[in-house]
């Protein structure tokens, strides 16, 4: 079998590292989904990598609804409707930054894997 020329071994190894990063890279949509559905439960941070962010997301609402539950006696549906209010902006401003989030993840997953392939 004949040797490979330096040339070659590049586009070998360029070609594995695209092959990698496209199985591993973060997809724009599942993070906009996930932070739809589930972004009060943290689940578009886990999925980017995020996790004491996520953690702490999650924490903030279950000790919001355990208030809301157990300890504010007055009033109960306009509080709800600020907890509804909240989510809503929180979710707006995370669907805002998740193209740029991903973007950045995404990078750090192709340096991460060129310094992997010596690219």
């Amino acid at each position: 079998m004949a040797e490979l020329s330096e040339a070659d071994k590049k586009r070998v190894q360029k070609h594995k590292l695209l092959q990698k990063f496209e199985t591993v890279k973060k997809n724009y949509l599942i993070s906009f989904l996930l932070c739809w559905t589930l972004g009060k439960f943290g689940a578009h941070r886990f999925y980017l990598g995020h996790y004491k962010l996520a953690i702490s997301m999650f924490l903030f609402w279950v000790v919001f609804y355990v208030y809301l539950i157990f300890f504010a006696k007055n009033e109960v549906s306009e509080k709800i409707m600020y907890a509804v209010a909240a989510y809503m902006i929180f979710t707006l401003v995370e669907l805002i930054r998740i193209p740029k989030i991903t973007e950045k993840e995404n990078n750090k997953i192709k340096r991460s894997l060129e310094a992997e392939f010596n690219i």
